[in-house]
């Protein structure tokens, strides 16, 4: 749902070798190849293992400093600009949040960020890290504070990471249910 220059400029700069997406996305690109996974059959009729990869099946093996994932932030020049983050720093920043903040097996996590934001790699995996449960928020969820409230009660979130704004939203929406 970004808008469609800022996507041809990523695409642009990051060069990537194929776009994932599904059918219902409606991604249409023309500068790299779209694999849709929910209906190429390649994907469906393929035969795959639930064993871990390992070294000897990648094209290199994987190590801590190794890029885990590149994000676009909006840049100081208005313009997308990459950021490579490495999994050496993302299990630093999990281990450490889950020290610093007690999480263990009964902490239940809501996940509510659009993984375009990095904020939603410590939703994603911070309960994992920490033994809990993730409950995840509609796609639109964290537009509608009232949902969310709702959401956080009715499942018993523990754990929720947020921006101040939203945080006096929902305590706003709560009426002192939180």
């Amino acid at each position: 749902d970004q808008p469609a220059d800022r996507n041809a400029y990523i695409l642009e700069v990051a060069a990537p070798a194929l776009v994932l997406s599904t059918a219902r996305d409606g991604v249409d690109v023309d500068s790299v190849p779209v694999l849709l996974v929910d209906t190429d059959p390649r994907v469906l009729d393929a035969e795959v293992s639930d064993a871990p990869v390992t070294d000897s099946e990648r094209t290199s093996p994987l190590r801590p400093a190794n890029t885990a994932y590149v994000i676009f932030t909006s840049g100081s020049t208005g313009r997308p600009k990459g950021v490579a983050v490495s999994h050496a720093a993302i299990v630093n920043q999990l281990l450490w949040q889950s020290a610093h903040y007690g999480l263990g097996s009964t902490d239940r996590v809501l996940l509510k960020t659009a993984a375009t934001f990095d904020l939603s790699v410590w939703e994603f995996w911070v309960a994992t890290v920490s033994g809990g449960a993730i409950v995840v928020a509609d796609a639109e969820g964290h537009r509608d504070p009232a949902y969310l409230v709702d959401l956080m009660n009715r499942e018993s979130v523990t754990t929720l990471h947020t921006v101040p704004s939203v945080l006096d939203a929902l305590v706003t929406a709560s009426a002192g249910t939180l």
